[in-house]
């Protein structure tokens, strides 16, 4: 696939997202709830203290508001439509188009997180507007926070190849919705989106951070919060570039095992 297939992808897959205006009116309401929730949810769970772990209260909810800023950029949805272009055929459609399904997938999905991105900026104006005084970003430079943006692009990757892998079991079973599901509950968990990783128990903690997860969201985060030591950037990027090209060899060899099985006769 050329650069110029790839961009009228990622243009359509633009105009596709926009098209439910009732949706993303509902989603910029949700995204100030969300937040919401969670300052509430913490300023019980601290009380009376002052520190939890290495946490204070303004600095956790730092963590989870840029979270919440970036998580429409890096989380990936295109599992779903991966298996259900195997179950309904359509992968047929594409396969015989001059054009690659990664690379395909990938347009339509980045285009997609960008759109939604683009329009989450609204609701979390707002909410930095608000909440301002519970923030701290004292630790935070311009060197990390844009080495912190440049390690969401692979944090992304990781979550797409996921996705993906999962998804396309459907050569195999069918339907792989409540697979993704399933991996949904469990990336909350474990990419410290919901508790940072290093509130967990040891050894819980290390082994989570040898798996991908941490990588998609704790890792960006807390290098845009200025928190990691040279050492840990160099080895969460490393980290990140090693899960990027395992899980794109895996995705690929799974999608070329698949189509020897597949079936569909598209529309």
């Amino acid at each position: 696939m050329n650069l110029r297939t790839f961009l009228l992808l990622l243009k359509q897959s633009w105009l596709d997202a926009l098209i439910d205006r009732g949706e993303t009116y509902i989603q910029l309401i949700a995204w100030f709830i969300h937040f919401t929730v969670y300052l509430y949810l913490w300023i019980a769970i601290f009380g009376d203290h002052a520190q939890i772990g290495a946490y204070t209260l303004p600095s956790i909810l730092t963590y989870f508001f840029i979270i919440q800023v970036f998580r429409n950029l890096v989380f990936s949805h295109v599992g779903f439509i991966i298996s259900g272009d195997i179950r309904n055929g359509d992968m047929v459609n594409m396969l015989t188009k001059p054009t690659s399904l990664f690379p395909h997938y990938y347009a339509l999905e980045l285009g997609r997180n960008s759109v939604r991105f683009l329009l989450s900026l609204i609701s979390n104006v707002l909410t930095l507007f608000i909440f301002y005084s519970f923030f701290d970003f004292s630790s935070m430079h311009i060197n990390y926070i844009l080495l912190g943006m440049l390690a969401l692009l692979p944090a992304h990757f990781i979550n797409f190849c996921m996705t993906s892998i999962i998804g396309a079991l459907a050569f195999w079973i069918t339907d792989a919705s409540r697979l993704i599901f399933f991996y949904f509950a469990f990336a909350t968990l474990a990419s410290g989106w919901i508790i940072p990783i290093d509130l967990f128990p040891a050894p819980l903690d290390s082994i989570l951070m040898a798996t991908p997860f941490p990588y998609t969201f704790y890792f960006p985060i807390k290098l845009i919060q200025g928190l990691l030591t040279t050492q840990e950037i160099i080895y969460g990027f490393a980290v990140q570039l090693g899960y990027c090209i395992v899980l794109g060899m895996l995705f690929r060899i799974e999608i070329k095992r698949g189509l020897k099985r597949f079936e569909g006769v598209g529309r």
